[in-house]
């Protein structure tokens, strides 16, 4: 039994590790246009962005 739970969380981690990264972690360089919509605390807010071409 061990060993299976040993395989099945081997399997995760490699899965994990392996994959490619996320859409939005693909890189955006510049400014953007925004707008904050919420300030949450001291070093929170809610913002809307357009990150898309023009």
């Amino acid at each position: 039994m061990k060993a299976i739970f040993a395989s099945v969380w081997l399997c995760i981690a490699l899965g994990i590790a392996l994959a490619p990264p996320p859409l939005w972690a693909a890189g955006f360089s510049g400014p953007a246009r925004a707008h904050v919509e919420r300030v949450i605390d001291g070093d929170t807010v809610k913002m809307r962005v357009a990150i898309w071409l023009d």
